[in-house]
């Protein structure tokens, strides 16, 4: 399940103006107690035309089978908190080709057609999008057969595939019988995060987060496009028309020092940064609220806020989080402990 520490307008970067009218990034505690859908979301285009397209059409934001909620795209920011597994970006063609056609010949199935893997084993990248409809559109039976070959320990050791992903097959074909999506560590990249590492997922890059517990910080959206691992609503078709068929090897991010007490993560997104606060006794930390707003949340220890606009000192145990209003001023943050500061990008 994902918990939601707050959430935003539906406003993306913009002026200061605008910024003041509408918060422009969600900020979660997200805690995958078992796997979450395999996902993307639109990009600004892609979501603007959709959105327009389902209000013309007259469906409800609220029906069940709406794509497009809002106009606006959903780039994100995963931090673990705990040890974490998360699956993002496809693999190289040559090796999805690779797993598959073993796949497909130890399984007695015809799951991708000989032509789509041939391409894929001579490292064609456009072969991705033809290969993951046929995937996704596979009958359960089909998906069923291959994923009990696949979650055998002998067919994992004789394609020499990766202790994570060889771990992941189980339990999704355990969890998901017949959905192509537990086949997605043949053909995602499997991301094992430690405590402080982070993923930035662009618009448009399939992803699941199959275990683990992070903080998750996001543009502004509830534009999801889902393709498996979930009870909710598939919508294959629009998933497959929006997708970034490059190979992403993951990048794991590691905060880089932007201050004494201060480490920010370096991302692209102009709706929101990440910045982790540590705070000591007799060392305070100072926020300037004009940059703001701000959202503090306190991962560790006991936290104390103070400046001149507040009517009283604000603590925050761990768990606990503060919002900071542009108009707060210079903000001193003490105590003991450490923060997720979320803040959109002056």
């Amino acid at each position: 399940n994902s918990g939601s520490g707050t959430a935003g307008g539906r406003r993306s970067g913009g002026s200061q103006r605008e910024r003041s009218q509408a918060l422009p990034f969600l900020f979660k505690l997200l805690a995958a107690g078992k796997p979450l859908s395999i996902q993307a979301h639109p990009d600004m285009e892609t979501a603007r035309k959709g959105f327009e397209r389902e209000e013309k059409a007259g469906i409800s934001r609220k029906a069940p089978e709406r794509s497009y909620r809002d106009g606006n795209h959903k780039p994100e920011l995963l931090m673990a908190l705990t040890p974490f597994t998360a699956m993002m970006g496809f693999q190289s063609p040559a090796r999805v080709g690779f797993l598959f056609s073993r796949l497909c010949a130890s399984a007695g199935v015809s799951l991708v057609p000989a032509s789509v893997l041939s391409a894929l084993e001579a490292g064609d990248s456009s072969a991705l999008q033809p290969f993951l409809h046929s995937v996704l559109r596979a009958p359960a039976r089909t998906v069923q057969r291959a994923l009990e070959t696949a979650r055998t320990a002998l067919w994992c050791e004789s394609v020499n595939l990766a202790p994570a992903a060889a771990r992941e097959i189980p339990r999704l074909a355990e969890g998901f019988p017949g959905d192509a999506g537990a086949l997605a560590p043949l053909f995602l990249n499997v991301v094992e995060l430690v405590p402080g590492e982070a993923l930035f997922i662009p618009a448009r890059v399939l992803h699941a987060y199959l275990e683990g517990f992070g903080v998750e910080l996001m543009a502004s959206s509830d534009n999801v496009l889902r393709g498996g691992l979930t009870s909710k609503k598939v919508d294959v078709d629009e998933l497959l028309a929006v997708l970034d068929y490059r190979e992403l090897p993951p990048g794991v991010l590691r905060p880089r020092v932007s201050g004494e007490g201060r480490r920010i993560f370096d991302t692209p997104a102009r709706e929101f940064f990440l910045e982790l606060l540590d705070a000591a006794p007799g060392c305070p930390l100072f926020l300037d609220g004009k940059n703001g707003p701000f959202i503090l949340l306190t991962l560790e220890g006991r936290l104390t806020l103070s400046a001149d606009s507040f009517s009283e000192e604000l603590s925050a145990a761990r768990g606990k989080s503060v919002f900071i209003p542009r108009q707060a001023g210079t903000v001193c943050v003490e105590g003991s402990g450490r923060g997720a500061l979320a803040g959109c990008p002056s």
